[in-house]
């Protein structure tokens, strides 16, 4: 170690070093160490001092950048990296020979012992009301905007900068798995709005996505996506959804909370100008294709003696998916609540729209799959 306490000293452009933003324990940046009153020896390029308490999976090096300046930077990745890994006992210790004086001056600043290296849980971001997120995570991921609460595999975390309070729209597009390895199928994202118009944007793990009170859009991600809807129309709005990913292993419409079961068993398409009276059960979710299918008048009319679906017999609750050969499909709630007046038939107050979903068309010809639903 130099002597410390004369002529010399050295100035470190900081004292904490963060992991990069897509989490993957590299560490973002470097440190660069300024000399006054003597000189670094050696030629540019070569190692300088000693380094202790390095993390694993990191490889530190310290070099020579000028005869003034010598800069510490990190490769590889640390194998520990979530949040309480973060240490604040980096060591670097210099000698008298990385000097020109070889000890003849004194150089304050030549050993530390109480440089950071910070460890982010998950890369996340608010600034006023948009929440942000990019990079990988390690664990399962919970954010709720109705609570403003924050979790990481059923823990509580923090954000790297602003507040959840106020946040009324989540883009998590750029958290995405990196590398060869498939991430562990623990690994999802459980995404909650509240009562505002949420916009919502899935990441790339996969999860449930529920857009809670107001008339959100939700954009599903690269994985499934289980997007669930609210227990009535009331509390749902109308959600708008995008990129939603059709048939086997593709995305999922979840509207168990308001059919409490959800039938498949008649969800083949039909056309709206069959007269077939197809059967239907309470609890079932239908499709029907035809052309401007755009009001509860024109769901109700679909219901009936010669029509495209059977008149119901008793109470019952059933979800309307209608499309047509182009644009976008209509998500509808259906309650017959067996009230005299209306038990053999569906009126238009007993159909309510709860959703679109953006270029989900000519489902005669590509057919939901029973897999798109729960």
């Amino acid at each position: 170690m130099a002597k410390q306490g004369g002529l010399g000293r050295l100035r470190y452009d900081t004292t904490l070093l963060k992991e990069r933003l897509d989490n993957d324990g590299g560490i973002a940046g470097t440190l660069v160490i300024s000399l006054d009153g003597d000189t670094f020896s050696g030629a540019v390029g070569g190692v300088l001092g000693k380094l202790s308490n390095v993390p694993a999976g990191l490889t530190a090096s310290l070099v020579k950048t000028s005869d003034l300046t010598a800069t510490l930077s990190f490769s590889g990745n640390a194998t520990k990296h979530m949040t309480t890994d973060s240490l604040n006992n980096l060591g670097i210790t210099f000698s008298n020979s990385d000097f020109t004086s070889a000890g003849k001056v004194f150089i304050y600043g030549s050993q530390r012992s109480d440089l950071e290296i910070h460890f982010n849980d998950v890369s996340l971001s608010a600034a006023g009301t948009v929440l942000t997120g990019s990079g990988r995570l390690p664990a399962a991921l919970n954010i709720d905007l109705m609570t403003d609460t924050l979790s990481l595999n059923g823990l509580p975390t923090g954000l790297l900068s602003g507040s959840l309070i106020g946040v009324t729209d989540v883009d998590l597009s750029a958290l995405v798995p990196t590398g060869t390895a498939k991430p562990a199928a623990t690994i999802t994202v459980s995404l909650k709005g509240d009562t505002a118009n949420n916009v919502l944007s899935a990441s790339g793990y996969g999860g449930v996505i529920e857009g809670a009170g107001g008339n959100d859009s939700i954009t599903a991600g690269a994985s499934v996506d289980r997007i669930k809807f609210a227990i009535d129309p009331l509390t749902n709005g109308v959600d708008a959804i995008q990129n939603f990913t059709l048939g086997k292993g593709g995305d999922i419409l979840d509207f168990s909370a308001f059919l409490n079961k959800t039938g498949t068993s008649h969800l083949k398409a039909v056309n709206a100008n069959s007269m077939a009276a197809v059967a239907w059960t309470n609890g079932d979710v239908l499709s029907v294709q035809g052309y401007n299918l755009t009001t509860s008048a024109d769901i109700a009319g679909l219901f009936g003696a010669g029509m495209a679906y059977a008149a119901p017999t008793s109470a019952g609750k059933a979800v309307l998916i209608s499309n047509g050969l182009t644009g976008d499909a209509r998500s509808w709630y259906i309650t017959n609540d067996g009230l005299p007046a209306t038990l053999t038939t569906v009126d238009a107050t007993e159909v309510q729209l709860v959703g679109t979903i953006s270029n989900l068309n000519n489902i005669l010809l590509v057919p939901l799959d029973a897999g798109n639903f729960a």
